[in-house]
């Protein structure tokens, strides 16, 4: 028995995501390029904007070689598919995959990696599961959160979701996250209001400028 309509069971409509979805193209053909990057620090949401340079091989960004992480937001309410792809590092993780519904205040779905097969992993255990907060590593579900009602709810015991919330953090912070509220830290990666630099399904916005800006320089 259910107590919400059904729709709110069916909110996420993304397609399975494949390799290709967390693959950064760009027009140089090799070389260098300068991207934004996206810095998190412990103690704080507010995040810091760097520049860095990364290699290019065949018009891809080579991220997953890189002490960078990928960022990406999916949008998910099947209004338009939009995509935007970032880069990520500091107090993040260093291995693995993290993936939620529950990023505010858009609650699209939020994905960080280090390697694209953890985060197909990872997201796509959420969209089969119409929401939650997924951690994967080595091709391995490590913890995962079920949160169905709207992508952002859960209807199980309160003590169960407490188990299930102290295992999540046990996991994120085993990929190297470090912050006081891991869970907190990653799902305001989407929020705009929170300076400096953040991700929507829009693309990277400067804060203070309420600008969106692309990732590459």
């Amino acid at each position: 028995m259910t107590t919400f309509p059904d729709e709110f069971y069916q909110s996420i409509k993304i397609p399975s995501l494949t390799l290709e979805d967390f693959t950064i193209h760009t027009h140089a053909e090799r070389g260098k390029v300068a991207c934004r990057v996206m810095v998190v620090s412990d103690g704080t949401t507010f995040t810091k904007e760097v520049v860095d340079l990364l290699q290019v091989k065949d018009k891809q960004l080579q991220w997953e070689e890189s002490k960078h992480c990928l960022v990406g937001v999916f949008e998910r309410y099947g209004i338009n598919g939009n995509k935007a792809l970032g880069l990520v590092r500091g107090d993040t993780i260093k291995k693995g995959a993290i993936a939620s519904t529950y990023s505010h205040d858009n609650h699209n779905l939020l994905v960080v990696a280090k390697n694209k097969k953890d985060a197909q992993l990872a997201a796509n255990t959420i969209i089969e599961n119409q929401g939650g907060f997924c951690v994967a590593e080595d091709g391995k579900v490590l913890s995962f959160l079920k949160l169905p009602v709207g992508g952002i709810l859960s209807e199980a015991p309160l003590d169960q979701v407490a188990r299930e919330m102290k295992e999540l953090r046990k996991a994120i912070e085993s990929l190297g996250y470090k912050h006081y509220n891991p869970i907190m830290s990653f799902s305001t990666h989407s929020l705009p209001v929170s300076p400096e630099l953040k991700i929507t399904d829009l693309g990277l916005v400067k804060v203070n400028e309420s600008e969106i800006v692309p990732l590459i320089i």
